[in-house]
């Protein structure tokens, strides 16, 4: 999702916005597979009509917004489109938001998407938004499409570019879903179980909710079905979220064969908020412990808490809350409660054992990654590695000419996400506190799309808004090893 603002991009959860004039609206896009021709990119752009400027018509009012997307891969355009997108005439004051839905057949590959909005009563006043996509081939012989949220659906009548497997679906282009909403629909493609499991062949599709942090699952919600194999399975769920308490979550969807092993999975990221069930006591730390507990020889206040703040980079939403509020209230019964609860959350019958793994970790990034003046787990090096493990790749750049320090780490898999890439840089270019600069999947990471100019920024001027990518020079490779990390 993004948001356009003039001279400025904001990143919200998964998705960034913005805002061109006076005009706000979401941008996001969702990659589905064709079988033998390659992949259809559908963007989507969602206008909120209060940011709109109408015009008198005859009959009532109505807005017009100019719209230009263009695809290209380095100096080629590979695809683009231009169209004038227009509201209804409005005639009683009730003015609706207005969405725009295209879509593109590409093949696998690295994309640079443009995309130009503004409106004709305001010529000039138009600005470019780029970002870079990547498309990638799939890993798996079984494999989903991206997951889309759907605000409305009704059988087609007549195809058009809403239409998706006999259903038109009007997208639902955010990934914050408000107390007002009782139920989610969401719609997805499953491919290739036709050629790895055999034709015609029985399997299951699971899907179910757990919280993003801590991976709990969501007992409530939960469902398996019985289907059956073919190349395309269109798959659209509707999902009551009543009853899900404000907090991130994901919706996870998996595959299982005829033996229940798991052959395929897909995650998507949301944001609920739920007033009528407010709760961010994520750990029972009242109950009582038993008196041979481990936690009851961490009887030092000071110990105690240290142990308690280095949880922050592995801990929930709710569970972050409740070690903030140690910060004034070093309580040594209540820490111990809340420690022991913690590790009994993640590990019913050895918690110890849990800690004790963790402590040994806490130790490795203290040793990699402590600054003078902070923790080796409050680095975002060090919560980095604490959150997801070692990286699988990285390249470390100290000296590349007309940069700042930086390292890109690249996971094969982090948690759900597969290739996930960070990048991190030294501005002080003396404490050797490397910053989170760019994550490129996760949700809850920080994505900026100006990474690059950000590590260039001795030499790159940041006045250049549209631009993100630093201009070219001698021994300059940032670009080249994010694609590539060795």
């Amino acid at each position: 999702m993004k948001l356009f603002q003039k001279s400025l991009i904001v990143t919200i959860l998964a998705l960034i916005s913005f805002q061109i004039k006076a005009i706000e609206a979401y941008f996001d896009y969702k990659v589905f597979h064709v079988p033998g021709q390659g992949v259809m990119l559908e963007t989507y752009l969602n206008f909120f009509s209060e940011s709109l400027h109408f015009e008198e018509v005859e009959g009532g009012e109505q807005a017009v917004i100019d719209i230009t997307i263009i695809l290209s891969q380095g100096d080629e355009i590979v695809t683009f489109s231009k169209k004038s997108l227009q509201s209804s005439v409005i005639a009683d004051s009730i003015y609706n938001d207005m969405m725009d839905q295209q879509r593109f057949l590409l093949d696998y590959g690295v994309y640079m998407i443009e995309v130009v909005v503004g409106q004709p009563a305001f010529q000039g006043q138009s600005e470019t938004f780029t970002e870079e996509i990547v498309i990638e081939r799939p890993e798996l012989d079984i494999f989903f499409s991206d997951v889309q949220w759907v605000a409305a659906f009704k059988k087609t009548d007549e195809p058009n570019e809403l239409t998706k497997s006999g259903y038109d679906l009007l997208p639902f282009v955010s990934n914050y879903m408000p107390t007002e909403m009782n139920s989610i629909v969401f719609y997805a493609e499953l491919y290739g179980t036709d050629e790895k499991l055999g034709a015609d062949e029985p399997f299951l599709l699971v899907y179910y909710v757990e919280n993003h942090d801590t991976k709990q699952k969501v007992e409530s919600i939960f469902s398996r079905t019985k289907m059956n194999t073919t190349s395309v399975i269109p798959i659209m769920k509707k999902v009551d979220i009543r009853n899900l308490r404000s907090g991130n979550y994901s919706l996870v969807l998996e595959v299982r064969d005829k033996e229940n092993n798991l052959v395929s999975t897909q995650a998507k990221f949301f944001q609920r908020a739920n007033v009528h069930l407010q709760d961010d006591q994520e750990v029972d730390y009242t109950a009582s412990i038993g008196e041979k507990a481990f936690v009851n020889s961490l009887n030092n206040v000071d110990t105690l808490y240290e142990y308690i703040n280095s949880l922050i980079p592995i801990a929930g939403d709710g569970e972050a809350s409740l070690i903030r509020r140690f910060h004034s209230n070093k309580d040594l019964d209540h820490m111990q409660r809340f420690f022991y609860a913690f590790w009994k959350k993640r590990d019913t019958h050895s918690p110890e054992i849990a800690w004790n793994e963790y402590r040994e970790r806490l130790k490795e990034v203290e040793r990699r990654y402590g600054a003078p003046n902070r923790k080796g787990y409050e680095t975002d090096m060090g919560r980095v590695y604490l959150a997801y493990g070692p990286p699988d790749v990285f390249v470390d750049r100290p000296s590349e000419p007309n940069a700042y320090p930086y390292q890109i780490w690249q996971y094969f898999r982090a948690e759900r996400w597969t290739n996930v890439r960070f990048v991190f840089y030294d501005r002080t270019l003396l404490m050797h506190d490397y910053e989170l600069l760019h994550c490129d999947k996760i949700p809850g990471e920080i994505k900026n799309p100006r990474w690059d100019m950000l590590i260039h920024q001795r030499d790159t001027p940041l006045n250049e808004i549209d631009r993100t990518q630093s201009r070219s020079h001698f021994g300059g490779r940032t670009q080249d090893f994010f694609l590539t990390p060795r």
